[in-house]
């Protein structure tokens, strides 16, 4: 029993020192695009998986991953819903596959914005999970104006850091 309670205590430091660092992290990107003082759009994954009522609120535009379920690739959220994906499971007993996103689909997301004369800052899938931040990154090489922050997590992780980019953002940090 001890020991369980001084593991508990050790990941709770863990996750405290973590969560200090993704907020310098992001700190600091934010801070290089407001200074260009530019409108600053926030994008993510869909992974991170926010309700709809936060996702208003920070306006955060959502790039969907692919989910590839009983070999055909859909959009998250877009062509398939989760409850569609467990429904494939009670039904049929497979599991669903993801696949990145490619490098040209982040730059004509990216640039959408970036035409119109805005910052972009992007919340990726943790870059151990996923090449998908790498190619979100080598996408932004070819724009002006994209940050792309890594954020080492995957769904509530990844949620928890884009409700924070966004109250910075409101801050005008």
């Amino acid at each position: 029993m001890p020991f369980i309670v001084q593991n508990a205590k050790f990941v709770i430091k863990t996750l405290q020192l973590f969560k200090h660092c993704v907020t310098i992290i992001l700190l600091s990107n934010l801070r290089e695009v407001i200074i260009m003082s530019k409108k600053v759009i926030l994008t993510a994954d869909s992974t991170c998986d926010l309700s709809e009522e936060l996702k208003s609120r920070y306006n955060v535009v959502y790039y969907p991953l692919h989910i590839i379920l009983d070999g055909k690739d859909y959009l998250d959220n877009v062509d398939i819903t989760p409850s569609e994906i467990f429904q494939a499971y009670y039904d049929k007993k497979i599991l669903p596959k993801t696949a990145a996103v490619n490098i040209g689909e982040y730059q004509e997301f990216f640039k959408q914005f970036t035409d119109e004369g805005c910052e972009v800052v992007h919340i990726n899938l943790g870059s151990a999970l996923s090449s998908s931040h790498k190619n979100a990154v080598l996408a932004a090489e070819e724009l002006e104006g994209v940050y792309v922050v890594d954020s080492c997590n995957l769904s509530t992780g990844i949620g928890h850091i884009v409700i924070k980019a966004g109250q910075l953002i409101e801050q005008g940090l």
